[in-house]
């Protein structure tokens, strides 16, 4: 059998870096909706992602989007 190996997304919330600049990516909203479904699909370390697993984040990411774009647009 082909071994197999699972790649991390560019934009992941695996550390502390990496979390702020995907925020600042959906900040900017460029492509926000892939962030916000990648991390509704994680499980945990080394597992397969599951489809919706933590629907709960949606909320999350619609809140810091809202809240997000009326800072970036008020500097602006």
């Amino acid at each position: 059998q082909m071994p197999r190996m699972w790649n991390r997304p560019p934009y992941n919330f695996d550390s502390v870096p990496n979390a702020m600049i995907a925020l600042l990516v959906v900040t900017t909203m460029d492509n926000w909706e892939l962030i916000m479904f990648q991390a509704m699909d994680s499980v945990g370390e080394g597992q397969q992602p599951v489809e919706n697993n933590k629907s709960w984040l949606c909320i999350y990411f619609l809140i810091f989007v809202i809240c997000s774009s009326m800072v970036w647009f008020n500097i602006f």
